[in-house]
């Protein structure tokens, strides 16, 4: 997976013309061209461009930024915290919210709050982020003065875009978890918990609850990995100064060293992301390590 995104992501840079055309200003010469050509390799064929592309990042060397004149990968880590902190936020924000509203929906299916949950799931999956983004603006920031507009230090900065994020992420989970229920709900080992005389708070929590999370799981992950490479727009809406801002302004700037380091690094964590959920799923679901076992 990692080397076709590598293949794709340094073709792709071809696509759009010439990158020394690009990248000089019209004024060059033909000498300054034809040198700029040579200090960065481009007058070589594509594919030992790739070669010696590929080289280079397994030894973590994506080269230098042209614009900023710094090693491509150390800005990409520079900007990684921030980009941590407003993936973390919103996923913990959407898990705290949905799980337990999406189990409260399932276990009184068909009520007021069932029809709540589900309306604010649709909404959630219906409006776009970015849409969302300029109306929390425009009410909190511009209209109420309540939060600032702009990303910076300090945790003012990161609840409006962290809730845009978070928004269409809670809908996902809140279907993903009553859906889940409303199945565990039915198994048989419910019933036979609730005929040992457990509690029914803790037939719901230990029985039910941990069994319908295999999938939310498996959601929340995949998501934090889309929320890591995808936040561009939202980084962009908010000048968040993350990651995604930065690859943004790499493309506009035709920087295509950090383009690389950017969209490599991401793919990389969105490749890790799914593995750790793999590995999870032993420690969530004993019947699998059973299985393994057996």
């Amino acid at each position: 997976m990692l080397l076709v995104v590598s293949f794709v992501v340094f073709a792709m840079i071809f696509l759009s013309g010439d990158p020394a055309v690009l990248m000089l200003p019209p004024e060059a010469t033909a000498e300054e061209v034809a040198s700029f050509r040579h200090a960065y390799g481009f007058d070589d064929p594509l594919l030992v461009q790739y070669a010696r592309f590929l080289g280079n990042a397994l030894r973590l060397d994506f080269g230098r930024s042209i614009r900023y004149d710094e090693p491509a990968l150390g800005l990409v880590l520079e900007r990684l915290p921030a980009t941590l902190q407003l993936s973390i936020f919103s996923v913990v924000l959407a898990v705290v919210i949905a799980i337990p509203l999406g189990m409260i929906a399932a276990l009184r299916r068909n009520s007021p709050i069932d029809h709540a949950a589900s309306t604010l799931a649709i909404l959630g999956q219906s409006m776009p982020n970015y849409w969302l983004g300029f109306l929390l603006v425009y009410a909190i920031s511009v209209k109420l003065h309540l939060l600032p507009t702009s990303g910076g230090p300090g945790l003012r900065y990161v609840i409006l875009p962290g809730l845009t994020i978070a928004f269409a992420l809670l809908a996902l989970i809140t279907r993903m978890t009553r859906s889940s229920m409303l199945e565990v709900l039915g198994q048989d080992y419910m019933r036979t918990a609730r005929a040992k005389g457990i509690r029914e708070s803790a037939v719901i929590i230990r029985h039910g609850l941990r069994n319908a999370l295999l999938p939310v799981v498996t959601l929340v992950a995949l998501q934090f990995g889309y929320i890591l490479g995808g936040a561009v727009v939202i980084e962009t809406i908010f000048a968040w100064p993350g990651l995604g801002l930065l690859t943004i302004q790499a493309i506009y700037n035709r920087d295509y060293p950090l383009v690389q380091a950017a969209v490599l690094f991401l793919a990389t964590s969105f490749v890790l992301i799914n593995l750790a959920t793999d590995i999870s799923y032993q420690y969530l679901d004993p019947r699998l390590r059973r299985s393994n076992h057996g």
